[in-house]
């Protein structure tokens, strides 16, 4: 129900198209199919019927072969939708409840908002513009052409017998047309019939035009994401956001900003897929001449590769943390034992220092005492020369 209210799509449950559960709804739209089916399986007949009497009138032909046309798509489309695509039409509008995907980083969203506001402007003005034209073609089609036809319509020309031209729709009914209960029961069938088909293409088309702008939407989004790549990154590895480019510059060696940039870029990759994702489920939906349930099993089999590649690249990303803060606390250690080394051998040149001076010292002492013993000798041999 989130999901329908966020599309903005009307008459969705009231045509059935999405069975809900809950009652009342449930019991009308199984009233509401059934009496869809009923109603064009008999119009069928009838206009078959219909197109075999006007076989030798080539305008009342192609007049008839168009509706019939029209409600023979209608019928099948349908039926293939209640047969296969229902599941499918359910998935799809929870993911417009849950949204295709969410960004971890917020560094862009006021744009995103902006952009999604414009595209829910256009659409909006598309379903609006739309309702109005099927409206306009249902008066038209049900008050106007009638009325038209009974008054202005060329009654010398060749008409078959068989078939009311008063209708909006020229038909073969199986009963008399010509009593006025007759006439209004044949009306109230024709119009019933247009009204019936303008409700159903008034739910689905703006249901596949929203589709359309979603996905232009998420792909302005994902190529925005691309671009703010390194401010997404720097959001991650830092979370004020606030660096210098010549900081940011400095960053792009970090093996830990190097692992920001690659989450920001599975990011990118899985917003990518679940926009293809999207976009295979509304062709699928949309393609009412294929049986698609080979197609649904790949696309099973492809989610679980997905799965197990996610979970993979998960795995690596972790291990990769892992090396990298070891390798950060050896780098850590080896810079704590090259300082101590350093210490040591600024202690060690300290201590020589100390021991060439205290072996200067020394050597001076040794040369003060032999000039000291020199002097005491000479004075001797002064004193003996003297005696």
């Amino acid at each position: 129900m989130r999901g329908i209210q966020k599309s903005g799509v009307k008459f969705v449950i009231a045509t059935g198209l999405v069975i809900t559960p809950y009652q009342p709804w449930i019991t009308l739209n199984i009233i509401l199919i059934s009496f869809s089916f009923i109603s064009m399986t008999f119009f069928l007949y009838v206009g078959a019927i219909s197109l075999y009497y006007a076989r030798s009138n080539l305008m009342t032909f192609v007049e008839i072969a168009h509706a019939f046309s029209i409600v023979a798509s209608v019928y099948i489309v349908l039926f293939i939708h209640f047969a296969i695509k229902l599941p499918m039409t359910h998935e799809v509008y929870q993911m417009v409840d849950h949204g295709i995907f969410t960004y971890k980083t917020r560094y862009g969203e006021g744009d995103d908002k902006k952009l999604r506001d414009k595209m829910k402007f256009y659409q909006n003005l598309f379903q609006n513009v739309f309702y109005v034209a099927i409206i306009a073609i249902l008066c038209v089609l049900g008050v106007l052409t009638p009325f038209l036809i009974k008054f202005f319509g060329n009654k010398d020309g060749e008409q078959i017998a068989e078939i009311n031209y008063d209708l909006p729709i020229p038909l073969w009914l199986p009963f008399k047309t010509d009593t006025l209960l007759g006439y209004s029961v044949a009306y109230a069938f024709v119009f019933c019939e247009v009204a019936m088909i303008c409700i159903y293409l008034s739910s689905a088309l703006p249901f596949i035009v929203f589709v359309i702008f979603e996905i232009h939407t998420q792909y302005s989004i994902l190529k925005r994401s691309i671009l703010n790549l390194e401010h997404r990154a720097l959001e991650r590895y830092n979370l004020s956001g606030k660096m210098s480019e010549q900081r940011l510059e400095n960053l792009r060696e970090d093996r830990v900003y190097a692992n920001c940039v690659q989450e920001c870029l599975k990011e990118n990759i899985l917003h990518h897929l679940e926009i293809l994702r999207t976009k295979a489920e509304e062709l699928a939906r949309c393609s009412a001449w294929k049986w698609v349930k080979k197609e649904e099993e790949e696309e099973e089999e492809e989610k679980e590769e997905m799965e197990q590649e996610e979970k993979e690249e998960e795995e690596l990303v972790e291990v990769d943390e892992v090396g990298v803060r070891k390798e950060e606390e050896d780098e850590e250690m080896e810079d704590e034992m090259e300082q101590e080394e350093e210490k040591e051998v600024v202690e060690e040149e300290k201590e020589e220092e100390k021991e060439e001076k205290m072996e200067q010292e020394e050597k001076k002492e040794e040369e003060k005492r032999k000039k000291e013993k020199k002097k005491k000798k000479k004075k001797e041999k002064k004193k003996k020369k003297k005696q």
